[in-house]
């Protein structure tokens, strides 16, 4: 049985996964569709597998940008984890 982990530091992850993400979308990120990003969010499940961002867009639809952030996602888990 896993023991639950201190909610302290489910938001140090969040947010440094937030503070990631908002420096390597426009570095790493080259797709037209993606426009200017601002996360303005993360949320992880309690077991740390899966996160959820949100967003805002200047310059593209919210739906082009998420698709082109969604395409891009294994590249940008694979930066952040460093596997």
């Amino acid at each position: 049985m896993i023991k639950p982990s201190k909610p302290g530091r489910a938001n140090r992850i969040e947010e440094q996964i937030q503070r990631d993400l908002a420096t390597m979308i426009p570095k790493e990120l080259s797709d037209k569709r993606i426009g200017l990003v601002t996360i303005t969010g993360v949320k992880i499940t309690p077991d740390y597998a899966h996160a959820t961002v949100y967003f805002t867009s200047i310059g593209s639809t919210p739906e082009a940008s998420e698709e082109a952030l969604n395409s891009a996602s294994p590249i940008l888990y694979q930066r952040i984890f460093k596997l």
